[in-house]
């Protein structure tokens, strides 16, 4: 079951829960369709969540560690783009 929620801690954001038989989990702007043996990741590329823990770059989306996203197989993902001061060093 996924369903999209809207909230804002540090701005709006989109996250896609993902209910599977182990429980609720959430990824940021991650919208995942598995059909067969075919997995399909979306991600808007304009939205933000914020910069990253170092500071040196800025959140996009994520998984927020490994999820599960068929029966046995896992998926980690981080997409982040450096932020400007980062960029200039």
């Amino acid at each position: 079951m996924k369903e999209n929620l809207r909230f804002s801690p540090r701005r709006s954001q989109t996250v896609t829960k993902v209910t599977n038989m182990k429980g609720v989990h959430t990824m940021k702007n991650v919208t995942t369709k598995l059909e067969g043996t075919k997995l399909t990741i979306e991600i808007d590329l304009e939205k933000e969540f914020g910069p990253s823990s170092s500071g040196k770059s800025v959140i996009i989306a994520s998984s927020e560690g490994n999820k599960e996203v068929a029966p046995g197989v896992k998926m980690g993902l981080n997409i982040y783009k450096a932020t400007k001061v980062a960029a200039t060093k």
